[in-house]
């Protein structure tokens, strides 16, 4: 629905971003595989549109647009996943001490 408001609303200058052809793709991709599924009466049929399904995954890109848009939210994801590679880290050499604690018990 959306796709089509955005059609009627700029034209055929819709389709000169990028961003809007992938909008276009994800849309006719999810589409396609709701009537396939509601029509496909076999497992084997359904199984085939898996790769619609991971097409459908790529609305996830549409975040990344949205993302960039504001400059806040970047600098707290960056602090997000700075954090993690943080922890990342501390687990890991809390890992190497209970190896090296784990081996000094078991030879006393």
């Amino acid at each position: 629905f959306e796709l089509l408001l955005k059609l009627y609303a700029f034209g055929f200058s819709f389709f000169h971003e990028l961003a809007n052809w992938l909008d276009a793709v994800i849309v006719i991709a999810s589409v396609v595989d709701i009537v396939m599924t509601f029509t496909s009466a076999s497992e084997s049929d359904v199984q085939q549109l898996q790769l619609l399904r991971l097409v459908r995954l790529c609305r996830l890109l549409r975040l990344v647009k949205l993302i960039r848009m504001f400059k806040e939210m970047t600098l707290i994801l960056q602090g997000i996943f700075d954090a993690f590679r943080t922890m990342m880290w501390v687990a890991l050499l809390l890992l190497v001490i209970m190896y090296a604690c784990s081996i000094l018990c078991v030879t006393v």
